[in-house]
């Protein structure tokens, strides 16, 4: 059994113990295998790694030419407000806010210039507030804090609507 096909049979983001505990149960599964997940963090499921894949596409689809962080602050609200308008037929405006404030308030964790932002919109940008307007922020960081909110979106539609 690989170490791959093994993260795949875990459940979403799995705490590495939980995961090194479940592949110490198979004894094919050589000690090197167990202490790569040990030190890999949380496993991701095989559908995060696809909301991801969207997010990253629709981000870059929006953004088009545009190279600047304004540019990808813009395409990342136009990408929001695209899903807003979408799937606040399915749950309200409301929900749709509910959901992206939890996405917002999941990927602060990983990226904390989000944490500001996860207490709510701004009024001048009603999805995503002015989170990539901060200044000393790599654009790198910032584009994978907005793609990590967006594949956020995009997971908790599919769990609560469905695919």
């Amino acid at each position: 059994m690989g170490i791959a096909y093994a993260a795949a049979e875990l459940g979403v983001n799995e705490t590495p113990i939980e995961a090194a505990d479940e592949l110490q149960r198979d004894p094919g599964i050589p000690p090197a295998p167990i202490k790569r997940v040990l030190d890999s963090g949380p496993v991701k499921a095989i559908g995060a790694v696809a909301h991801h894949d969207l997010a990253a596409w629709a981000l870059a689809t929006e953004m088009g030419d545009g190279r600047e962080l304004k540019d990808l602050h813009m395409a990342a609200e136009r990408a929001c407000q695209k899903l807003c308008q979408r799937l606040s037929t399915l749950v309200t405006v409301e929900g749709y806010r509910a959901m992206l404030a939890r996405a917002m308030q999941v990927a602060a964790v990983e990226f904390p210039f989000l944490d500001e932002s996860s207490k709510g919109p701004s009024t001048s940008s009603p999805c995503l507030g002015d989170i990539a307007t901060s200044d000393g922020i790599l654009k790198a960081t910032v584009h994978d804090g907005l793609t990590a909110v967006l594949a956020g979106v995009i997971g908790l539609s599919i769990t609560f609507i469905g695919e």
